[in-house]
């Protein structure tokens, strides 16, 4: 059901990069360009990151296991 909750893991991965190679082909999505301007509304962070940083896993944000969800 849709409230049904379980780890997507690595299947998100191949959904993820063909959104962002879409939205890249159609210059809507700036990759080397840090990701406070991209987003409307995210929240301004001491250290900002890219979207290829993100995609590539070197953002520096923590692992989804590492995080504490209820």
């Amino acid at each position: 059901t849709t409230e049904t909750q379980y780890r997507i893991g690595s299947t998100s991965k191949a959904v993820t990069s063909t959104l962002a190679a879409r939205l890249y082909e159609k210059d809507l999505l700036n990759l080397d360009r840090n990701i406070n301007g991209q987003i409307p509304g995210y929240p301004e962070k001491q250290w900002g990151f890219t979207p290829s940083q993100l995609l590539s896993h070197t953002a520096g944000l923590p692992d989804y296991g590492d995080l504490k969800f209820l």
